[in-house]
C-alpha cells in the first residue's frame, strides 16, 4: 500500500503508510522539503483534511486508502484569550489558486467551532448538535 503527497509546483513524493501518524508527518516534512518546525497534515483531493495531528499513534494504515492521492497543507494555529483558530494552506500551487478549496478546507474547522460554542465549548455528538442548532434557530 502507498500514497502519494501533491505539494509545490506540481511535484508529488510516495510515501509507506504503514506507521504511526506522527513518524508519517516528519518523513513527508523531510521529503517534501518542509521547515521541521511547521505543522502539516494532509487532505484529500476534495480538501476533506485528514486530522493526523489529533491522532498521532494510529497507524496510517487505518487512516488512508491505498494510492490515495493527498495533498499537503501547512496549519497555522491562532489564539485569542476568547477562542483558538486554525487555518490550512495548501502547499500545493494549483490548490493555493484555488479559492474554493481553500475556502472548504477552512469552513471544516468553522462548523466544528460552531458546534462548540452552541454547547458551552464541550463537544457534542452529531445528532445532539443538529438538535441544539435546531432550537437555537428558534
Amino acid at each position: 500500500m502507498f500514497i502519494t503527497v501533491r505539494f509545490g509546483d506540481n511535484r508529488s513524493e510516495i510515501f509507506n503508510p504503514d506507521c504511526p501518524c506522527r513518524v508519517l508527518l516528519n518523513a513527508i516534512k523531510s521529503k517534501c522539503e518542509c521547515d521541521q518546525n511547521d505543522v502539516i497534515d494532509l487532505s484529500n483531493e476534495s480538501g476533506v483534511v485528514k486530522q493526523l495531528l489529533k491522532n498521532p499513534d494510529h497507524n496510517g494504515l487505518n487512516v488512508f486508502t491505498n494510492r490515495e492521492e493527498l495533498i499537503l497543507l501547512r496549519v497555522h494555529r491562532t489564539q485569542s484569550k476568547d477562542a483558538e483558530g486554525v487555518t490550512y494552506t495548501p502547499l500545493l500551487q494549483e490548490k493555493l489558486r484555488d479559492q474554493e478549496f481553500v475556502a472548504k478546507l477552512n469552513r471544516q474547522f468553522t462548523k466544528k467551532q460552531e458546534a462548540t460554542k452552541l454547547n458551552g465549548g464541550r463537544r457534542t455528538s452529531m445528532a445532539k448538535r443538529k438538535v441544539m442548532t435546531s432550537k437555537a434557530n428558534k
